[in-house]
């Protein structure tokens, strides 16, 4: 959940006239839970204004290298892609898991050619390598 958290702050961090309303996040409590189903998979956050699309997802380092995760990257990416704004993908993860989870980033953009999305990947002490 801490890792949520810190997706559904940086948002705010990188949009302007961010409106806190338009943020959907998978917590209890605070926020607007996210209602959209994206290939089987409901995003740990969501936003999207008329200037920017934004998808985030916490990933334990256990669940980096799963077959779900990287389903839930194509879907996000396809949805992303379905907007002409800004788009943006959020992941964060341990400070363990940040290399391994950029690393994979780096060879999809680069097999997929997803120059059109930005990604933003976020560890537990807030460092941030935007892909």
């Amino acid at each position: 959940m801490a890792f949520v958290k810190k997706i559904a702050d940086y948002v705010s961090t990188i949009v302007e006239d961010f409106t806190r309303n338009l943020l959907c996040v998978e917590l209890p409590g605070e926020y607007n839970r996210c209602p959209q189903i994206i290939g089987g998979s409901i995003p740990d956050v969501f936003y999207n204004d008329s200037n920017y699309v934004i998808l985030g997802e916490a990933k334990t380092d256990n669940d980096i290298d799963q077959e779900h995760t990287q389903r839930q990257l194509n879907d996000y990416i396809n949805e992303a892609r379905t907007y002409d704004v800004d788009r943006n993908i959020i992941l964060c993860t341990s400070i363990i898991g940040f290399s391994r989870m950029k690393n994979i980033i780096v060879a999809k953009k680069m097999k997929e050619q997803l120059d059109d999305i930005k990604f933003h990947i976020i560890d537990c002490y807030n460092k941030v390598q935007i892909l």
